[in-house]
């Protein structure tokens, strides 16, 4: 029954690839199907990956650049006593 199931798979994969090939319009339907659910879904979660490290690396740095001042102004009040 499976390989009923793959034999009919190929053979019908075969023939869409055939009308694709030979229809201009098919190519431009897979070509915008291939977009929508291929290229923008892998974009955008690219963007969303670069832009999450990114806003990270920035509070990572401004709390740094926090921590680092609060302890130099304990310092600074040490030094002074």
């Amino acid at each position: 029954m499976i390989i009923a199931i793959i034999i009919l798979a190929v053979v019908l994969f075969g023939g869409l690839w055939e009308w694709i090939q030979t229809n201009e319009t098919a190519q431009q339907v897979i070509a915008g199907l291939f977009f929508v659910f291929v290229i923008m879904p892998a974009f955008g979660l690219g963007w969303d990956f670069l832009i999450k490290k990114r806003i990270n690396r920035i509070l990572t740095a401004t709390l740094d650049i926090h921590t680092r001042n609060k302890r130099s102004s304990h310092v600074h009040k040490l030094l002074s006593l």
